[in-house]
């Protein structure tokens, strides 16, 4: 069975803090437009950002997954908006 997890934020701005923090949040027809570059990134319902499903086999390959996406975010010091 396939787990599925939510990221609302791409991986690929978080390179770096100076390239996170450069980053202009996209709105509007702009959000739309970028998003049909990007077919597997939606505009997210519960919120204002956009989300991608991610499937794993298990849990243990999720949670691997979930802990480099934690790492990252320290290193480039984010917080979720709240």
């Amino acid at each position: 069975m396939l787990k599925s997890l939510k990221i609302a934020r791409p991986l690929a701005q978080m390179s770096s803090v100076r390239s996170y923090t450069r980053v202009k949040k996209l709105e509007g027809e702009a959000r739309e437009a970028a998003l049909k570059q990007i077919p597997s990134w939606t505009t997210a319902t519960e919120k204002d950002a956009i989300q991608k499903n991610y499937k794993f086999k298990d849990f243990k390959q999720a949670f691997a997954f979930m802990t480099k996406v934690a790492e990252k975010a320290e290193e480039v010091g984010f917080t979720l908006d709240h």
